[in-house]
C-alpha cells in the first residue's frame, strides 16, 4: 500500500510536471513567434524610416530656390519697418491727446 501511494504520487506529480512542460513549451512558442515577427519588421521600419529622413533632408536643403540670408534680411527689414510705422502711429496718437488735454486745461 505504500509504494501504491507513493507510486500514485510520481504519476500526479509525472501528469503536472507533463502539464507545465507544454505550458512553457507553448510560452516558448508564443515568444519566439513574437521575436520572428519584430525581426521581420526591423528591415520595413528601417526602410520607412530611411525614405521620412531623405524627405525631410529634401524639404530642409538649400536647394529650393531660397536664399535664407535674403529671406531673413527681407524679413529683418520689414519687421522694423512695422515696428517704426507702430511708433509713429503711438507718437501721433499720444501727440493729440496731449495737445487735447492742453486745450481742456488752458
Amino acid at each position: 500500500e505504500k509504494y501504491r501511494n507513493e507510486m500514485k504520487h510520481l504519476y500526479e506529480e509525472i501528469s503536472r510536471l507533463l502539464i507545465e512542460l507544454d505550458q512553457e513549451t507553448m510560452a516558448r512558442i508564443k515568444i519566439e513567434n513574437e521575436k520572428q515577427t519584430l525581426e521581420e519588421q526591423i528591415p520595413f521600419l528601417s526602410a520607412i524610416h530611411e525614405q521620412e529622413m531623405n524627405e525631410l533632408r529634401n524639404l530642409s536643403s538649400p536647394n529650393i530656390g531660397i536664399d535664407p540670408t535674403t529671406f531673413y534680411k527681407n524679413e529683418l527689414q520689414r519687421a522694423i519697418r512695422e515696428i517704426r510705422n507702430d511708433f509713429e502711429n503711438l507718437s501721433r496718437s499720444q501727440r493729440l491727446e496731449l495737445e487735447e488735454y492742453y486745450k481742456i486745461k488752458t
